[in-house]
């Protein structure tokens, strides 16, 4: 969990929305915010290391994060083909694992 500070104040973002939060708040930022969004997009091999990049550079200002938020849990793991599996752990590492099962078959996956 991401808590804001200062101008930020009162804002809460979950790890799990944090990637998203911050492409929006880029798309609709200043030319410096865009500027910096497209270049990190364009140095990274991946959009793994891309959402990594992005999340560790727009939660670097005003932001605290609370470990708190990065429990384990139990989450199931939807696969294109209709299978199901569960998984215990957190939102990060479930998202790790379903892709790893995910690739090699060329299946997508929803973790909720």
């Amino acid at each position: 969990m991401y808590i804001g500070v200062g101008p930020e104040s009162g804002k809460r973002v979950s790890d799990r929305d944090a990637f998203s939060y911050a492409c929006e708040r880029c798309l609709y930022g200043d030319d410096q915010e865009q500027m910096v969004f497209m270049q990190m997009s364009r140095e990274c091999d991946g959009i793994e290391e891309f959402a990594d990049m992005l999340v560790e550079w727009f939660y670097s200002g005003n932001w605290i994060y609370d470990a708190s938020d990065n429990k384990k849990i139990g989450w199931i793991i939807r696969f294109s083909d209709n299978s199901l599996r569960s998984f215990f752990g957190t939102y990060a590492d479930a998202i790790k694992s379903a892709r790893e099962e995910a690739a090699p078959k060329g299946l997508g996956f929803v973790v909720n």
